[in-house]
């Protein structure tokens, strides 16, 4: 300032034009400072950052997926000496509700999520706590050159099952604070999406043992099951046999004996032809692939008791095939 106060001095007994110089440099000195500081903190590359997209479960197995990498750009110095800052990062859920846990949601169904955050400089995974601060330092980058960080998410089978078909999705807010030589924040979104197909599983079937005919009556014996799908729609069933035109029929040496397959959803009992769809049937369990260690089907198969006595003595066998799907 003094050097200034000097030049404008000595410009009340100059020329104009000397005046104008001065006035042109005190401006040069204004805008171009002998060193600009910039601390400072950013995601470069955003759209490998805010969109998590899964796609559609395969229907088995946990998700483990990896997001696109991305670079945390974070620096303080001057133009001339700017050095990589650490930085820290917290994420929160975009829609209340739920603190504590990551979750993505359908409507008012809510699948929990897992979220773990990688520095990709020095290969460190952090398991992220909805709504807290990383705990360890992050690498950040002074020229982004590579890029030095990105997401996984990870879904456990158990949770897949345990809710119903749909798509779902949050969006999700992150902050990345420095906290070495810098205090900048930088705020994001990140989008994570998944889509649960429509899934029906059985699950407790055994072979049907018909056991020795003691001469008298029919013989018959069935076996009870567990119906699972992940939706309250209805389900159908198709029995197929394994004699010709997938008959209904057990077979030694030539000779079948044919028998009967009736089938119980909990609260109705329907006779089967092969190859038949079964529709309309219900009862299934929408949360657990083995009705938590319970049944809610059956199967029976009989055979009337004059086809017994017209076969000779033997051991008899089939295959009995069922298809489930959902309607």
């Amino acid at each position: 300032m003094l050097f200034i106060g000097y030049i404008q001095g000595r410009c009340g007994n100059c020329s104009l034009q000397y005046c104008i110089f001065s006035s042109i440099f005190f401006f040069f000195l204004l805008v171009f400072p002998e060193n600009v500081y910039a601390d400072g903190i950013g995601v470069e590359d955003p759209p490998g950052l805010v969109a998590i997209s899964i796609g559609t479960w395969s229907g088995s197995g946990d998700v483990d997926f990896d997001g696109n990498p991305f670079c945390v750009g974070s620096f303080t110095g001057d133009s001339c000496s700017a050095e990589a800052d650490n930085y820290r990062v917290r994420l929160t859920n975009g829609t209340p509700g739920s603190s504590g846990q990551f979750r993505i949601l359908d409507g008012t169904n809510s699948l929990p999520i897992s979220i773990v955050y990688t520095d990709l400089a020095n290969g460190s995974p952090d398991t992220l706590t909805e709504g807290m601060w990383t705990t360890s330092a992050k690498n950040g980058s002074d020229s982004c050159d590579s890029d030095n960080a990105q997401f996984t998410v990870l879904i456990s089978e158990l949770d897949l099952l345990a809710v119903p078909a749909g798509d779902y999705s949050e969006t999700m807010f992150i902050l990345f604070e420095q906290i070495e030589n810098g205090s900048e924040t930088y705020s994001d979104t990140v989008d994570i999406a998944l889509t649960i197909p429509d899934l029906v599983q059985v699950s407790g079937l055994n072979d049907i043992n018909l056991g020795t005919w003691d001469g008298i009556g029919n013989q018959s014996n069935s076996e009870d099951i567990c119906v699972y799908r992940n939706s309250s729609g209805s389900y159908a069933i198709t029995f197929t046999g394994s004699g010709g035109g997938n008959a209904f029929v057990l077979t030694n040496v030539g000779v079948d004996l044919a028998y009967s397959v009736t089938y119980f959803d909990g609260s109705t009992t329907v006779s089967a032809s092969t190859g038949i769809a079964l529709t309309g049937r219900t009862g299934h369990n929408q949360s657990s692939t083995i009705c938590s260690g319970g049944t809610n089907a059956t199967i029976a198969v009989s055979i009337l008791e004059n086809i017994i006595r017209s076969a000779p003595p033997a051991v008899y066998s089939g295959t009995l095939t069922m298809l489930v799907s959902p309607e």
